[in-house]
């Protein structure tokens, strides 16, 4: 996502810097060629790290639902605790007593 961002911010350094040279404005034409060098420096340290990351990501995998026991499982524990809360909470809060 990040890298497409700097792509296209180079696509318009390198159209802005095309301009300025046909225009012969070459202090803006300096500028942008600045900004392309350092836009330019930014996306190969980016690609660098993308490929030194990728061998250790782990494989992508589906996410998938969990089972039907281990779902009960989680609605039975969400209750017992909620019946816990329910017993030893006091009826009538504190503040209001």
């Amino acid at each position: 996502m990040y890298i497409d961002t700097l792509l296209r911010e180079n696509e318009v350094f390198v159209q802005a810097v095309h301009e300025a040279q046909r225009e012969g404005r070459v202090r803006e034409m300096a500028i942008y060629l600045e900004r392309l060098t350092s836009s330019v420096a930014r996306l190969g340290k980016l690609m660098d790290l993308q490929t030194l990351c990728a061998a250790q990501l782990p494989e992508r995998r589906e996410l998938r639902p969990p089972p039907e026991a281990e779902q009960e499982h989680e609605v039975n524990r969400t209750i017992a605790t909620m019946a816990t809360i329910h017993a030893v909470a006091p009826a009538v809060p504190s503040w209001r007593a």
